[in-house]
């Protein structure tokens, strides 16, 4: 195998699939589970908002809890939660326990990719360092592509319960794989309690969490309404869409990896700006142009590509700067990713609610983006400054 591309790498991925499917599924199972629990669309969405609940509060608070730990006991820890939270929530009897499942299947979201992006580093060869990652938390984007479609097709043929257990069995799957791949790592040097927030005193962390909220609420305001901008503003008939979403997480996939290829060969920093300016681009475009089929189709595909690109940067560039408190670092990324996730669902509906057409859903999205530049101007300096004092 290569040098990014083994069975440690490829167990992290496991794991971080299963994390990601754990929580991309339920949106696509969401009916099917609602009319098996006898309760109306509106209340399955808690399900969604159970789950996001459960990572901003698992992220932070497994983070301290857990810091001390070995790092491969950390991680069996971590797919054991996904496992039986999943295979449990598919035996739900009813509204009340489904949502507090969730809740329980979202706590390891942020540390399963803080733990696979902290594991990846250390077990990278030299120079390699975006590359492992990328490889780790492709998982997330695998899932999208492959395993989310497969979920939906198990809960109309077989049930919704099936789709959960069939999460579940990534989780077991992974727990396996990192059991006999990933080596026994020391501890580190991490720091406990209060210190452990102490990188937060520095701005550049700060930058990066602020980075990441703007570009997923930047992204989120226009992909969560995709599907009636494919067939209301393109013009695409319904049975194109699902071709078109493929293409977008096939983008996700190739994101990922492109990213970590540069990242390694230049610099995060500088692939970040790049796939920013490629976000912002192909938002202008969207917004502007849904006439041409072939730009909004190219530019729906481009932008998740870039989205899943500029997260792997920020997810490398947060352990440089959260030494003995990478765990919380991060997973703080994590937190900030689903907040914008969260907040450009939000954003991205009120030019709908205003009467204006779907591709004005790209608007709220392209502002998001505007502060994001001199944001980059200011973390380039701040760059340069810690360079200047070694």
């Amino acid at each position: 195998m290569s040098d990014v591309v083994n069975a440690k790498t490829l167990s992290l991925c496991c794991l971080t699939l299963a994390a990601g499917l754990s929580e991309c599924a339920m949106m696509a199972i969401l009916p099917e589970t609602a009319t098996g629990l006898g309760v109306s669309l509106s209340q399955a969405g808690q399900y969604i908002s159970a789950y996001a609940l459960g990572v901003c509060v698992g992220a932070p608070l497994l983070a301290l809890c857990l810091t001390q730990w070995p790092p491969k006991r950390i991680l069996l820890l971590l797919a054991l939660i996904v496992f039986a939270g999943n295979s449990c929530t598919g035996l739900s009897p009813n509204h009340a326990t489904m949502v507090a499942l969730r809740f329980v299947s979202g706590l390891p979201h942020g540390a399963v990719f803080g733990m696979a992006t902290i594991v990846a580093e250390r077990i990278a060869v030299p120079g390699k360092v975006s590359g492992t990652v990328a490889v780790a938390i492709q998982g997330i984007c695998v899932s999208n592509v492959f395993c989310v479609p497969l979920c939906a097709l198990l809960a109309q043929g077989v049930g919704w319960s099936s789709a959960f257990l069939f999460i579940g069995s990534w989780g077991l799957l992974s727990l396996l794989l990192i059991a006999r791949f990933i080596p026994r790592l020391p501890s580190g040097r991490a720091r406990h309690g209060a210190g452990m927030f102490l990188f937060l005193r520095r701005p550049m962390p700060w930058l990066l969490l602020a980075l990441t909220l703007l570009t997923n609420n930047g992204y989120f305001c226009f992909y969560s309404y995709v599907k009636p901008y494919l067939t209301e503003a393109v013009g695409l008939p319904s049975a194109a869409v699902a071709p078109v979403l493929l293409l977008g997480g096939v983008g996700m996939c190739v994101g990922t990896w492109l990213s970590g290829r540069c990242a390694d060969r230049y610099s995060p920093e500088r692939t970040g700006l790049g796939m920013l300016v490629l976000i912002f681009l192909c938002l202008v475009a969207a917004f502007a142009l849904p006439q041409c089929g072939g730009l909004a189709i190219g530019a729906v595909a481009l932008m998740s590509l870039g989205v899943f690109g500029v997260a792997l940067c920020w997810q490398v560039l947060i352990l440089r700067y959260a030494r003995g408190s990478e765990l919380l670092g991060a997973a703080s990324i994590q937190m900030a990713f689903n907040g914008g996730n969260a907040l450009g669902a939000y954003l991205g509906g009120l030019p709908l609610d205003m009467g204006l057409g779907v591709e004005f859903t790209a608007l709220p999205g392209i502002l998001s983006l505007l502060p994001v530049f001199p944001l980059l101007v200011l973390m380039r300096r701040a760059t340069a400054g810690r360079r200047a004092k070694r």
